[in-house]
């Protein structure tokens, strides 16, 4: 069910809390008509937040009309792509399914109130038309008990000596009452019967599959709305295990956007994560996970410095050692020395020390080139010297391999 957050209004007076759910602030607002505002978030069934939106109802009509048509245009200015649109749309319909009337008011029970009893003159005395109408009122009285029996019969009587023309039999009265009982004894089956089905189907929705047998049975959907956490940590276990296959038969059953992010970083598409990221993410649940998917595609793709940024305080050592090795490929030891302390690895340690050693010989050779006064030999040996210690730099930039790597 989709949650209402209200931000700011100018009526919040008329609510006793800022969230709520969306029926109850639809009900809230439907009779509203002096030009009150709200700006208004929306929540997920998760209750993570993915629209907000400033809403009149004077103006908007009710707010469930005004949301799918804000959709609809979102969808038309291609603003919101196919699946976000169909799963915003059953979101409202899923939360709207109490009715409300077509006057716009939401059917509230109205409180009774107690009949003035009035007293009939002679000239207000009924026709027979009106007689029938009075024995019809009789029919929906609440109480129907035996013990009432007589005073129903005074009231005929009373009705029917009031007709001058008018002029029945004791059978006539008797067979009247007859039939004001079976509507009665009907009226009261019927209300039985409805309520041993409702309990009957109550029952039976009581008894609903479990999570595992609708897995078994890949019912994805009804996994996803009967055990939606259970669903999460299910789908979550499919990445880790890198299960593209269940990823791929989940989202074509529930088209949710965490699905798709999570399966385009399974897939190695990482352009594809990081532009879901970019844009999308206020549509889908970021956690620390998700989001450092965006940092190792980031570093992927070779954007550094927001790959460093994107990284969350629970971001592994192993995406920091990957950073490292990264920068001291693009040359810039200092980045990877920085990295190197959050990556605590050894090998990347010693690397980058020995990346130093060679670059400050490098230097120091370069320097005694420039001198005028080498003899020829001396020089060529110098030069010998810079070429080795060149490309032994290109190889202590790129990271060692392991054993089980070597041909």
């Amino acid at each position: 069910m989709l949650t209402v957050v209200i931000i700011k209004s100018d009526a919040a007076s008329l609510f006793s809390q800022k969230e709520m759910s969306l029926h109850d602030f639809i009900v809230g607002t439907v009779s509203l008509e002096n030009g009150e505002s709200f700006e208004v978030e929306l929540l997920n069934p998760q209750h993570a937040p993915f629209y907000k939106v400033t809403y009149t109802p004077t103006l908007e009509g009710p707010f469930d009309t005004f949301l799918l048509q804000r959709f609809k245009e979102l969808r038309k200015q291609k603003h919101l792509d196919k699946a976000s649109h169909d799963v915003f749309v059953k979101w409202v319909k899923a939360s709207c399914s109490e009715e409300i009337s077509f006057s716009g008011q939401a059917n509230l029970p109205v409180k009774a109130t107690k009949p003035v009893k009035k007293t009939t003159t002679t000239s207000e005395r009924q026709t027979p038309e009106n007689e029938n109408a009075s024995v019809v009122k009789e029919k929906v009285r609440p109480s129907k008990k035996r013990k009432q029996l007589p005073n129903v019969i005074n009231i005929v009587k009373g009705r029917i000596r009031d007709c001058p023309r008018f002029h029945p039999s004791r059978k006539v009265i008797i067979g009247v009452v007859s039939v004001l009982l079976l509507v009665g004894v009907a009226v009261v089956g019927g209300v039985t019967i409805a309520q041993f089905t409702q309990s009957k189907t109550e029952a039976k929705e009581a008894k609903k599959a479990s999570f595992d047998q609708l897995l078994a049975d890949k019912s994805y959907e009804k996994m996803y709305t009967d055990y939606p956490k259970q669903f999460w940590a299910w789908e979550e276990s499919c990445v880790k295990e890198l299960d593209s296959k269940q990823l791929v038969a989940a989202y074509e059953a529930v088209p949710e956007l965490s699905i798709a992010y999570d399966l385009a970083f399974v897939e190695k598409a990482y352009d594809k994560v990081v532009k879901f990221y970019e844009t999308k993410a206020a549509e889908m649940e970021v956690t620390t996970t998700r989001q450092d998917f965006a940092a190792y595609s980031y570093l992927q793709l070779g954007n550094l410095t927001t790959a460093e940024k994107t990284a969350t305080s629970e971001t592994s050592t192993v995406f920091y050692e990957a950073l490292g090795w990264a920068y001291l490929a693009k040359g810039d030891v200092k980045k990877a020395e920085e990295i190197q302390v959050k990556a605590a690895s050894q090998t990347l340690d010693q690397q980058i020390k020995d990346y130093q050693l060679v670059h400050t010989t490098l230097q120091e050779v370069e320097k005694q080139l420039k001198r005028k006064e080498l003899s020829t030999n001396l020089r060529k040996e110098l030069e010998q010297s810079k070429q080795d210690l060149t490309e032994q730099l290109e190889i202590l930039k790129k990271k060692p391999r392991e054993e089980s790597e070597e041909v």
